[in-house]
């Protein structure tokens, strides 16, 4: 901490003690005291002289007085000094009991939600189609003639042969690769909505009015 001009010591602030103990609140600034009060539920007035102020920090709104803790009710602080002014909610007759409660907040964080894998497999089938082929056949025809044969044609029996050659087609498969289809992968944010629920705790006030 450093030490500050006590003038700029406002209600609200926090009071702490030579070893960083919390005393409490800054209720009342007066001219020459500061008006704290320590503890919540029945809280004890305490005047602190700025001349028991030893350091101040601005930006957190803290000070610091120079004495401990537990020996502060030895300090008699618990009375007001002779030029002390306060207003009755200050004083042990009026008792503000602050009540607390939680709340819960929902963030959004992203993680690994698995993954798609792709890939491709061979699967074989059997291709069945129809090709025309062509092949010759001997086609013989027989007519009846009546005609004089020349005068050198005899009739020998020379074992002549006469040979016809006949051409067929044959079917030659041949298989070539062509792309026939692309696949296009892509990802797209779904929004969907998702119920979440929490136990909160809260602080509620209980009065025992005894009677008499």
């Amino acid at each position: 901490m450093q030490t500050m001009n006590v003038d700029r010591i406002q209600t609200g602030w926090n009071a702490y003690d030579a070893e960083g103990e919390k005393i409490g609140d800054v209720v009342e600034v007066g001219s020459n005291y500061l008006l704290v009060q320590k503890g919540w539920f029945l809280p004890q007035n305490l005047y602190i002289p700025l001349a028991s102020v030893t350091s101040i920090d601005e930006p957190n709104a803290n000070f610091s007085v120079d004495v401990t803790k537990e020996n502060v009710d030895s300090r008699g602080w618990g009375s007001p000094p002779a030029d002390a002014s306060w207003d009755a909610d200050t004083t042990q007759e009026s008792l503000t009991v602050p009540l607390r409660e939680e709340q819960v907040k929902a963030e959004r964080y992203e993680r690994d939600a698995g993954e798609v894998t792709v890939g491709k497999h061979v699967v074989e089938q059997q291709h069945e189609f129809d090709v025309p082929v062509t092949h010759e056949e001997v086609d013989v025809t027989r007519r009846r003639v009546d005609r004089a044969a020349d005068a050198d044609d005899q009739i020998v029996d020379d074992g002549e042969t006469i040979r016809v050659p006949l051409r067929a087609e044959e079917v030659d498969v041949q298989k070539g690769t062509r792309v026939v289809e692309e696949v296009e992968i892509s990802k797209r944010p779904v929004t969907e909505t998702r119920k979440v629920s929490e136990t909160v705790l809260r602080e509620e006030i209980d009065i025992d009015e005894a009677k008499r």
